[in-house]
């Protein structure tokens, strides 16, 4: 059986008009998914999730990320924002 490490994650993206906070679990996958556990500013109580691709090959590809944003309980009026940017774990 092939053993695969995982690490707890937690990242705070920072933005002119507040902050969005994730966390997750991630592997050593070129695809992931975190949940957004809060943020500070225009962000403040927010919910959603996002999405991390890396962009290239190697230790040092960006990746790009794209937070989805949940407006009300509604789940179809979610807000996608999108970065490309480099990760370090």
């Amino acid at each position: 059986m092939q053993s695969t490490a995982v690490r707890q994650c937690n990242q705070t993206f920072h933005t002119p008009r507040g902050q969005i906070t994730l966390q997750g679990l991630i592997s050593e996958q070129d695809v992931f998914h975190e949940v957004i556990t809060g943020g500070g500013g225009i962000y403040t109580g927010a919910q959603g999730c996002a999405a991390f691709e890396r962009l290239g090959p190697g230790d040092d590809a960006p990746f790009r990320v794209v937070i989805h944003l949940v407006k009300d309980s509604d789940l179809k009026r979610a807000l996608p924002i999108e970065w490309a940017c480099p990760l370090e774990f």
